[in-house]
C-alpha cells in the first residue's frame, strides 16, 4: 500500500534518502544537503512534474519524474522490509496512479545500477521490459508502456 507524501514525511525522507543502505543502490551516490532536499521536497510534494509516494507502514519511497511524455521511475525499499512483496505491490501501484495523474505520459522508464538483481526482478515483475538502448553507464534501462 502507498499514499501521497505530505510535508509532514519531509525529515523521514530525508533520512533514508542520506541513509548508506539507500545511497548504495541509488544512481547518484552522494549525501543531499538538508537544504537542498527542503527545496526539493517542497516542490515535490505539489505533482506538477514529480509524483512521491511513502510506502506503507514507513518502508521506502516510490518516486515518478515526469520529462515530456516519459515518466522516470525510482524505488526503494528499507532493508527490514524487504522480501515481503512490499516492492512489488507498491511499484504496481505508484505506474497505476502517474499513468492516471499525467494523460500525456505514454511510458515509464527505470534506470537500474547492473548489480541490483532484486530491483531489476521487481521491475520485470511489474511489466517493465528491459530495452537494448543505451542507458546510463553501468545501469540497465527498463520500460513500461500505457496499456
Amino acid at each position: 500500500m502507498i499514499r501521497r507524501a505530505t510535508i509532514d514525511d519531509l525529515e523521514m525522507v530525508f533520512r533514508w534518502r542520506n541513509s548508506p543502505e539507500v545511497m548504495e543502490q541509488s544512481t547518484l551516490q552522494r549525501t543531499v544537503p538538508r537544504k537542498e532536499h527542503m527545496g526539493w521536497f517542497a516542490k515535490t510534494i505539489l505533482g506538477i512534474d514529480r509524483l512521491l509516494w511513502i510506502i506503507e507502514p514507513n518502508a521506502g519511497t516510490v518516486r515518478v519524474d515526469k520529462l515530456g511524455s516519459n515518466g522516470t521511475v525510482s524505488i526503494y525499499v528499507l532493508k527490514e522490509f524487504q522480501g515481503q512483496g512490499k516492492g512489488t505491490t507498491s511499484l504496481i501501484s505508484a505506474c497505476r496512479e502517474a499513468f492516471d495523474h499525467w494523460d500525456d505520459v505514454m511510458e515509464l522508464q527505470a534506470n537500474i545500477r547492473e548489480e541490483n538483481v532484486r530491483s531489476i526482478s521487481t521491475f520485470a515483475a511489474c511489466g517493465f521490459k528491459r530495452v537494448h538502448e543505451v542507458g546510463q553507464l553501468g545501469h540497465v534501462l527498463m520500460v513500461k508502456h500505457r496499456e
